[in-house]
């Protein structure tokens, strides 16, 4: 699971069982001594219906909800969050200016707001 999920993050397109195994099996050969082991098409599927991740924390990441295009409709909105005065901030500042909107995107942390 963890390495579909560092393919998936690396190359952020839309893949199928088909187009997946290939990249699979490249990072077995760059990183692994070990024989890939067999992973049924089913499981597969499953990882990849999950594919859209933010970076968390730490180097961490979790499935976002939003592919780019929906975040693009919040587009205004975000940019209006760092429409400020010329000064320091820290990203947690523009979290918490607004909480609402933060909720709507599903954005739990300051973190995941800088790597959106």
């Amino acid at each position: 699971s963890n390495i579909v999920d560092e393919v998936l993050y690396k190359h952020r397109d839309v893949f199928n069982i088909k187009t997946i195994r290939p990249y699979l099996l490249d990072y077995y050969s760059e990183h692994s001594s070990e024989e890939m082991p067999s992973t049924s098409d089913r499981a597969l599927a499953g990882m990849i219906s999950r594919q859209k991740v933010i970076q968390r924390t730490n180097g961490y990441f979790r499935y976002y909800p939003y592919s780019i295009d929906e975040i693009l409709e919040f587009k205004e909105e975000l940019q209006t969050l760092f429409d400020v005065p010329d000064g320091v901030y820290g990203i947690e500042y523009f979290y918490d200016s607004n909480i609402d909107l933060m909720n709507v995107l599903e954005i739990y942390d300051a973190t995941e707001l800088a790597n959106l």
